[in-house]
């Protein structure tokens, strides 16, 4: 039915993608890239609700380790943590289609 679809289906896109450096370190040697290896603390919110969806820090703060470039990510962080700085700090805004 066109009920069922509708209620299945992805919400409207209430944000384009975006990438915001929130803190960059003074000095910066080394930028990650695909297939460099990350150790991450973050924080998920819905953007229609402002709550908190999923945290690194609701597991004792223990950052969450990935590769850059792996299926183990969203696209949106694979796009939006490219490139930066150890101790650099971003917000990202990620559609839910990436």
């Amino acid at each position: 039915s066109a009920a069922a679809q509708a209620e299945s289906a992805p919400p409207p896109e209430p944000v384009e993608f975006f990438v915001n450096t929130t803190h960059a370190p003074p000095k910066c040697t080394q930028t990650t890239r695909q297939g460099s290896v990350l150790k991450i603390h973050y924080v998920a919110k819905d953007m229609a609700t402002n709550k908190v969806v999923a945290s690194s820090f609701h597991t004792g703060s223990t950052p969450f380790r990935f590769v850059l470039g792996s299926k183990d990510v969203i696209e949106g962080w694979n796009r939006g943590l490219e490139g930066m700085c150890m101790g650099e700090r971003r917000r990202l805004l990620v559609p839910y289609t990436l």
